[in-house]
């Protein structure tokens, strides 16, 4: 009886791992897909503290245009650019 007992115990602890396995692949998932969002986040111009004006109209005075921050398109479908104080 012993025997069959240490037998049962590798099934139990290779279900456990199995499961286990299972739950880190979706979470590595889950964070894969959330990182596009954070990377967005990272070069969006109001989150950096910008504000976006219409590519036509330009920065105010005082304010200075950053390329490296990203704007959405206006509701005309018109770029626009972020400016920095």
């Amino acid at each position: 009886m012993n025997n069959t007992r240490a037998q049962g115990m590798s099934v139990n602890i290779i279900i456990i791992a199995a499961i286990a396995l299972i739950i880190l692949v979706i979470l590595v998932v889950l964070v894969i897909q959330s990182g596009g969002d954070l990377r967005t986040g990272a070069t969006d111009c109001t989150v950096g503290g910008g504000q976006c004006y219409p590519s036509w109209e330009g920065c105010p005075s005082g304010s200075s245009p950053n390329s490296l921050r990203s704007c959405p398109t206006d509701s005309f479908n018109d770029a626009q650019i972020c400016c920095m104080p």
